[in-house]
């Protein structure tokens, strides 16, 4: 045996253990691993392989060791001379690929998507790791490559079901796996999943830490299929500075300018130990009790086919609980919609805090057809945009500022809506405390400001739409207003009526209601009901009255009739500040 001592100030000596090339004996090296101390001839350098406690990671060997137990050597960095090297140890102890041992990945290693590489599960140790942002590499198209940054990507691909998990936009992030938009490879209409057919490759950056990640709260509401949106169920969208009503039937289409309530998905709760959680059936799945205003059909929201509305939202019912033997309290919740989350806590009346008003802001993200029934003009002051997902692209896109979905920078202007078979008839007398105009809008108004009555409180716009085979048939000579309409004032008429009055809505803002503003009133709809416009008719809109914008319409295979005056293909009466661009008529 040969013993070498190396005398010097250390902070650690590393005692290697190797063969004696002449008689198979074991002779010992000492190494000293100090800046400050000077190493003998004899020693080897294994800063390669470890440095500061922690071991050096480089091929799949070295990985699949982890947690073995197994003793480090000098040659482990080469995958084709794993284990055959000196064995290291420090005061006399083994450097072994322990379970709670410090590691740091060297290179990006490729794994094989079918023998997928895991992580014990009772590891306790921790990875080096570089800055991991947004902008890392989650995919690489040209070589058909899914990177690897954290344990939970592991488990997805380890899944049973790694075929139908999507690989979502924020996945290399630990806290946000789950999160953001789904991936899509070049030149496809699906989304990339953690399928075992892809290439994977483990990023040197990766870490063994898996904190409570945000999808976790949303993990109850599906992110498949979900047309652009956030979620499925999604209802409400706040873009920039404007929060926008999500269309996507005829139910709603219809309900805009009722003063509804907006609805998302409902689902049930029970109350236990004074706290409410969110109900499960036998197989573990949320209750679901309504799909959402914009998802009513079973394909829409996975569940089954919903009416439209409050009263179609189906009653608790413990019987459908995994806990009905337990004397627990049923109720039901909405969906937060800046989350997505089912939130036990939210009543399902205040949820999306919106109305179904003719001055909120609506995108309209699926075609519609409206062939069910003959269409009710549209009395329309606010904000109304197509935007419709091409199967890739989202309907927004949200702000990073916000770890959740509540914000979202601008709108994708994508591909537009069709609404088809718009059928509008007036035979009788026009009523102008309804209507004024005959079309799809009957009229486009802006409304007057409440700080300054002279001024717009903004521009209406419609914009991005497509409609076809629409037949507009107005065979009315004569007007009307109901009289009971100025019998019944209240002091919130001016409300009720500032989409019918365009700029005159600036008269109803005399306070209370009393015989005076009365006679006002009437005089007002007796000269509405003598305005030859009130009968002007067009496809798109009978009028359009001040500060409006009307872009990227186009409207296909149209009919108009009229027995009155103001009568257009498009518009039959413009009044005020109107602005087109990229209209179309064929």
């Amino acid at each position: 045996m040969v013993w070498v001592c190396v005398i010097s100030l250390f902070l650690q000596t590393v005692v290697v253990y190797a063969l004696n090339s002449s008689d198979d004996s074991i002779s010992k090296e000492t190494i000293v691993e100090n800046n400050t101390s000077s190493q003998s001839d004899d020693s080897i350098d294994i800063s390669d392989i470890y440095e500061n406690n922690v071991i050096k990671i480089y091929n799949t060997k070295q990985l699949q060791a982890i947690g073995s137990n197994s003793i480090v050597t000098s040659t482990d960095n080469d995958e084709s001379n794993y284990g055959t090297g000196q064995q290291i140890s420090v005061n006399d102890e083994y450097i072994t690929y322990s379970l709670s041992s410090k590691y740091q990945l060297m290179k990006d290693i490729s794994l094989n998507g079918n023998d997928i590489w895991t992580l014990p599960s009772d590891f306790t140790g921790t990875f080096n790791h570089g800055t991991v942002d947004e902008n890392s590499t989650l995919y690489d198209s040209s070589t058909d490559t899914i990177y690897i940054y954290n344990d939970y990507q592991l488990k997805i691909i380890q899944s049973d079901n790694s075929e139908n998990e999507p690989v979502m936009s924020q996945d290399m992030l630990p806290e946000c796996v789950g999160m953001g938009q789904p991936v899509y490879s070049d030149n496809s209409s699906n989304y990339l999943t953690y399928s075992k057919s892809h290439n994977y490759v483990l990023s040197k950056n990766f870490t063994g830490e898996m904190p409570e990640t945000k999808a976790n709260q949303i993990s109850n509401i599906s992110t498949e299929n979900c047309e652009g949106r956030d979620f499925n169920g999604q209802v409400v969208k706040t873009i920039g500075d404007k929060t926008y009503i999500l269309i996507g039937n005829e139910e709603q289409l219809r309900k805009i300018g009722s003063g509804v309530t907006v609805y998302g998905a409902v689902y049930q709760v029970y109350l236990h130990a004074a706290k409410w959680y969110v109900d499960e059936d036998e197989n573990g799945n949320p209750i679901m009790l309504y799909g959402g205003d914009a998802d009513l059909k079973k394909s829409q929201n996975g569940n089954e086919d919903f009416g439209f509305g409050e009263k179609n939202i189906h009653d608790k019912d413990k019987k459908q609980s995994k806990y009905s033997l337990y004397p627990y309290i049923w109720g039901r919740c909405g969906v937060n919609q800046s989350t997505g989350e089912i939130d036990p806590t939210l009543d399902i009346d205040k949820a999306t805090n919106q109305k179904y008003s003719t001055n909120a802001n609506y995108i309209i993200f699926r075609n519609i057809d409206l062939s069910n029934e003959n269409w009710t003009p549209l009395m329309f002051q606010g904000t109304m945009i197509g935007a419709k997902a091409d199967g890739k692209s989202t309907l927004w896109n949200n702000d990073t500022s916000v770890i959740d979905y509540s914000k979202a920078t601008d709108l994708n202007i994508g591909d537009k809506p069709v609404i088809s078979n718009v059928n509008v008839s007036q035979t009788s007398e026009l009523d102008v405390g309804e209507q004024m105009g005959v079309g799809f809008f009957a009229t486009l108004s802006n409304e007057a400001s409440d700080s300054d009555l002279g001024l717009s409180k903004g521009t209406v716009t419609v914009k991005n739409l497509k409609f076809n085979k629409i037949n507009v048939d107005n065979e009315t000579t004569k007007t009307k207003f109901d009289q009971t309409l100025i019998s019944g004032l209240t002091s919130t008429l001016g409300l009720t009526l500032g989409a019918l009055l365009d700029g005159l809505t600036w008269l109803l803002t005399f306070g209370t209601v009393d015989a005076g503003l009365r006679d006002t009133l009437s005089s007002i709809l007796n000269a509405r009901k003598d305005d030859p416009t009130a009968l002007a008719t067009g496809c798109f809109a009978g009028r359009v009255v001040g500060d409006v914008a009307i872009s990227d319409c186009e409207l296909d295979d149209v009919k108009v009739t009229n027995v009155n005056s103001n009568t257009g293909g498009f518009i039959g009466y413009i009044s005020g500040k109107t602005e087109y661009d990229g209209y179309q008529k064929d």
